[in-house]
């Protein structure tokens, strides 16, 4: 049995190689074929995921296919501009998160937080609705300032420093706006509607997995 700590180290260890191997890629320090397929394989299974269940499925697994025969045909080619590739997946990414919290944030729409909330806790008041309202525009916010600084680092400091800020710094500011969130919460959301990180996550998976769960093409609920 692998106890807390040695199940902790092996997390760790597991995290400290994918940015290892990321670092590697995007600066081009891979076999071409790796350096692609690691540049492309989040990307295209993401899009995948997300579409799966929308009309846009069809779509989205033609475009992937032809991606994935591109890198097989032209993998120096496409190795050459590697960092270009993990500039798209980087900007998409925070891009496409933008889009799905920010469209939540339209009028006759329940914010997206919100509806993780009350996958968590079912009844709510009014206080902890605008709260958590307030918190999809922080992350909205926060998802397109990522998209401007990561382009601006590209094109302005350079790919080196640009795969520096996208390799070791966006993954700890996600976590750190999951902490100031939190410390945020505790002290204006009543305890009893406050909920955890974990609870957190855990409301976002099970909203993931309901069966009316919005999918790119289909409008939430309205709260």
């Amino acid at each position: 049995m692998i106890g807390p700590r040695t199940l902790l180290a092996l997390v760790v260890a597991g995290a400290a190689g994918c940015l290892l191997v990321v670092y590697l890629s995007s600066t081009g320090r891979l076999p071409p074929v790796v350096a692609v397929g690691v540049a492309l394989a989040p990307l295209l299974a993401a899009a995948l995921a997300l579409s799966w269940r929308s009309r846009l499925r069809g779509p989205v697994a033609i475009a992937v296919t032809a991606a994935v025969a591109a890198a097989l045909l032209y993998p120096a080619f496409l190795s050459r501009h590697v960092a270009a590739l993990w500039l798209l997946q980087h900007v998409g990414g925070h891009g496409l998160l933008a889009v799905v919290f920010g469209r939540t944030l339209r009028a006759g729409e329940e914010p997206l937080v919100t509806r993780v909330a009350r996958a968590v806790l079912p009844s709510m008041p009014l206080e902890v609705v605008r709260y958590s309202r307030g918190v999809t525009l922080a992350w909205t916010i926060y998802f397109v300032a990522m998209c401007v600084i990561s382009l601006l680092l590209f094109f302005v400091a350079g790919p080196i420093a640009w795969t520096t800020f996208a390799t070791f710094v966006s993954g700890p500011l996600v976590a750190l706006m999951f902490v100031l969130e939190f410390a945020v919460r505790r002290r204006v959301v009543p305890a009893s509607h406050r909920g955890s990180i974990a609870q957190s996550v855990a409301g976002f998976c099970a909203l993931m997995r309901a069966r009316d769960a919005p999918s790119l093409d289909a409008p939430a609920p309205h709260g």
